[in-house]
């Protein structure tokens, strides 16, 4: 199942509410922690460098983030969303930016919260679903992968199961405007799944979309596109006898 404009469905009141609920959370499960995080933004650097004929030291790239003021920055980061389309300048009200590196935490603590409301409210865990006879079960931001233990239809075998197992995989779980689509193919995240040929294959995207290795630039950029799902073609595919070497 995938979740359906899951960036920009979510609404920013849930945004915030998810983050509130998230920092009660910690609280109460780390009740001795003074409530500050450090974050190293990049690789921490003494070596000096120079703007506008000036010799300025390396900034810091230490960042200290007190959890009090997780949900105004949040609010921040949400009230200040802008993108430019027809020359014009606008301002998102619904959903996370996409592209913005927080956007895909912050939306998937909205669903974190809703499956968190599930399992206490069912006694379940998602981490193990094996009584309902799920084999495996994952979510990975807006992709949501399901494997059953059934020789039938798994619409057909959904539709008689406990009602745990209906309330999570209905197509309105997350409650509206975010909506699971449906998906029957196997595949989750650029990888084909198949429970007949128990194999796990790497399905590759067009050619169109991966740069060249006679593009302009140097070799290593030109063929790093290549070399990274060749990487992920031998470190995922089963069994290994499905790989096949073909000359660029």
């Amino acid at each position: 199942q995938d979740l359906c404009g899951f960036f920009t469905s979510v609404p920013q009141d849930r945004i915030l509410a998810a983050v509130a609920w998230l920092t009660h959370r910690y609280r109460h499960t780390h009740p001795l922690h003074e409530g500050t995080f450090t974050i190293n933004s990049n690789h921490t650097t003494y070596d000096g460098r120079t703007f506008h004929g000036k010799y300025r030291r390396a900034q810091r790239h230490q960042r200290t983030i007190h959890l009090n003021d997780l949900y105004a920055i949040t609010q921040f980061t949400l009230q200040t969303s802008r993108f430019t389309c027809l020359n014009h300048v606008w301002s998102q009200v619904r959903g996370s930016p996409m592209g913005s590196p927080p956007s895909p935490s912050l939306c998937s603590a909205v669903a974190l919260m809703c499956e968190s409301v599930w399992e206490h409210a069912y006694n379940c865990h998602l981490s193990n679903l094996s009584h309902l006879h799920v084999h495996y079960y994952t979510r990975f931001v807006d992709n949501q992968f399901l494997l059953l233990d059934t020789t039938t239809d798994p619409s057909e075998f959904i539709r008689h199961s406990h009602i745990s197992l209906r309330t999570l995989t209905h197509l309105s779980f997350y409650g509206p405007p975010i909506v699971l689509e449906e998906v029957h193919d196997g595949r989750m995240l650029g990888f084909t799944l198949s429970d007949t040929t128990h194999s796990l294959t790497l399905a590759l995207p067009d050619s169109s979309t991966v740069r060249t290795p006679s593009s302009s630039g140097s070799t290593a950029l030109a063929t790093s596109g290549h070399k990274s799902r060749i990487n992920m073609i031998h470190k995922y595919t089963y069994p290994l006898h499905l790989i096949q070497t073909t000359e660029l």
